[in-house]
Parts: structure tokens; sequence; C-alpha cells
């Protein structure tokens, strides 16, 4: 299950981000391991995507307090023969408070906003979360294979400390073979090298740590097969659904451009050297030539559709994707099986059988070589099934956590 960083993770996240702050200053030089936590934790905190979601969340939220924007005060001085013979002076103060339509459309398209940049930033987190998870669970995977290929090598001083072996055809064979075994853990190394960078660029930690030292082993995860409610009310589809509500809201706004304006206004006048003449006024602002509003109501009508069909598409995708990856984890499951209940038993007896009747001289290297090499296949054929199950079983809790 993807988790959440919760006030009792504080203390985790805190002795991480030390940990790594501190990674500089080790004497040896060896890479510090983490844990999987650590590394989300460390992800949620620094990771700049997450930081700028927050501060989108914070802008929106801004912006709704300022809803209510008036256009700027016109002040008016007027000074010369407007009423009489005399030099008159008028003074006057409007303010256009706008349309309260527009008022209440305003505040509900900065709503609908927030609660779309709010869901944007949980969806970038378990997003962010799972590809941590996915990145970390291919260095352990890594990590395993080398492993096997250090055992794997071992096998070669058995080649070199037998001194039955006289022919230079078996020799140039069996040296071949380790140059092979060799050539391979060197490959595995830079695949694992390769896993952890990415795992530092993903969870953006710049210092060199790497995952824990552990047994490659099946993720759980806790997911409904009922369609009725794995897919709908999910936040993947919910962020579809804030934009058709968005997309509404804009249409709102749109119309409410429509509806007259507001004015207020208060004058004071000499006439004739005369003072006193004061008075207020109000008024509407209706907009006589309507085409610029009709082009935005056209606009927010196809906003509306094209949010509707991004809406219906995501609802489909969710659907098939989590079939998709039902019926994949269920085919690697059944191979799994396979391995747990009879390969890995096949591999131990082979590697067992193979080293105790060559070191009692009943076979030869050739074959001792054939069946090492058979034992190994059968256990990183296992790694790579149990990898892809993990990396779909990892995709899928973005669909059904």
């Amino acid at each position: 299950m993807i988790r959440k960083l919760c006030i009792s993770d504080l203390l985790i996240v805190i002795i991480t981000l030390t940990l790594i702050n501190n990674l500089n200053a080790n004497d040896n030089n060896l890479p510090q391991r983490l844990s999987l936590e650590q590394f989300i934790d460390s992800t949620i905190v620094n990771h700049p995507e997450i930081k700028n979601s927050q501060i989108k969340i914070i802008s929106a939220t801004e912006n709704s307090n300022n809803f209510l924007q008036l256009k700027p005060m016109e002040f008016i001085y007027q000074s010369g023969n407007r009423f009489s013979e005399m030099i008159d002076r008028d003074i006057e103060i409007k303010q256009n408070f706008g349309s309260p339509i527009k008022w209440i459309a305003d505040n509900n398209f900065n709503k609908n906003l927030i609660l779309e940049k709010r869901t944007e930033a949980e969806i970038l987190k378990f997003q962010l979360i799972s590809k941590v998870k996915s990145a970390y669970y291919l260095c352990v995977y890594e990590s395993n294979r080398i492993e096997l290929f250090k055992k794997l090598k071992q096998s070669c001083s058995l080649f070199q400390n037998d001194s039955n072996i006289i022919s230079i055809l078996q020799k140039t064979i069996l040296e071949a073979k380790c140059a092979d075994w060799q050539s391979q853990a060197d490959m595995v190394y830079n695949d694992f090298l390769i896993a952890k960078n990415n795992l530092l660029q993903t969870s953006y930690i710049n210092a060199d740590v790497e995952p824990n030292i552990e047994e490659l082993k099946i993720i759980e995860i806790d997911a409904s097969k009922d369609t009725s409610i794995r897919a709908p009310g999910k936040l993947i589809q919910s962020n579809f659904e804030n934009k058709l509500l968005l997309a509404k809201s804009e249409l709102k706004t749109a119309n409410s451009k429509f509806y007259p304006e507001i004015m207020f206004g208060y004058f004071d006048q000499t006439i004739n050297k005369t003072g006193g003449f004061r008075g207020w006024e109000v008024g509407i602002s209706i907009p006589l030539i309507y085409v610029p509003q009709y082009k935005k109501r056209e606009e927010a009508l196809m906003k509306i559709q094209m949010a509707n069909n991004s809406l219906l598409f995501e609802k489909f995708n969710i659907v098939r994707n989590t079939d998709r990856l039902y019926i994949q984890l269920n085919k690697l499951f059944e191979r799994l099986n396979y391995y747990y209940d009879f390969a890995l038993k096949q591999a131990d007896v082979l590697e067992e059988t193979a080293t105790k009747e060559y070191l009692g001289k009943t076979i030869n290297c050739g074959e001792y070589v054939q069946s090492i090499e058979a034992a190994y296949k059968i256990r990183l054929d296992y790694l790579d099934v149990l990898n892809k199950y993990n990396q779909a079983a990892i995709e899928l809790e973005l669909y059904v956590y």
C-alpha cells in the first residue's frame, strides 16, 4: 500500500535528512544504506515538484481571497465655464463595483481551481512515491543478481585447484567459461549502478546512498477486484472530474459578463461661485457589443466538451489498465508458483549434487559446469519474473490503493 507522511513519521524524516546531510563527512567513503521508507520520506520533503505543487495551492488560495477585484476608482476634476459664465468647479468620484453575478461565478471558479490544485498535488505525490518504490525494488533486484553471480564465480576456484584437469582443451574451455561469468557479473554490476542512479534521481537525493541489502520478495497489495469500487472515486479520476467542474465554472464566468455592472459615484460642484452642490449617483454599465462575450462563452463550452471527453476516456483507461495489470499479475504469479513449488528446489538439488559428485570424482568438470549453469539460470530467471511481478504490482497500486 502507498504510504502517506503523517506526524508519526516526522522523526524518521529528521533522521533521514540528518543522515543524508552528513554523508559527505563519512570517513570510510562507503555508501550509506537507507530503507524504502527513508527514500520516500526524503522525496516527499525535498522534491522540487512537490514543493511547486504546494506553491500552486497557496497561489490559488490567495487569488481566491482576492476574487473581488474592482476596477480602478475614477477621480475627475473639472474647472471652466461648464454651468455658467463664471469659472465653475466640478469634482466627481466614481467606482465600478462590477456584476454581483460575476462575483459569485469568480468565487465558484476559484474554489474549483483550489480543489484541482490540491488533487493534482496528491496525485503528484503518489506518482513520485510509486516511481521511488519502483526504482528502489529495481535496485534490490539488481543487487540480488550481483549476489548470485558472486556465488557463481566461486565455482571457478574448484577448477583452478583441480589437478586432474590436464587437457589444454578442457583448461581453455573452463577459462573461457570463468571469463564469461566474470563478464556477466560486470554487466550486472553496471546495471545496478544505472538502477542506483535512477533511484537517486527519482528521489532527488544528491548523495551516495543505496537501498538496504535485502532479499527480493514479492510485494503484496490490498486491491479489490470489484470493478464498481476500484476505479470510481480515486484521485486520478477525481482530477478529471475537477477539470470538468472548472470548465463549467469558466462557462458561468463567461456568462456573467452578459449581466450589467453596478457603479456608484459622488460629485461636488461650484456654480457661479456658489458651492454646496453635492450628491450621489448610481448607475449600471451595459455592454453594447456582445461579440467578445459570445466568443468567450463558445470557448468555455468547448472546454466543457473536451473535459467531459477526457473524463470518460480516463474512466475507460482506469478500468482497462486495472484489468490488464490484474491479468499480468495472475500470469506472473502462476509462473512464480512454478518456481516456488518446483524450479528453485530443483536448482538447489542440481547445485548440491553436482558439487558433491564433482568433488567425489564421479562427474567431470564439463558436467559440473553444465549443472551449475542450469541451477543459476533457474535462479536468475526467477528473479526476473519476481521483478516483473513487483513492478506490475507497484503500477497497480496507483489505481487500487
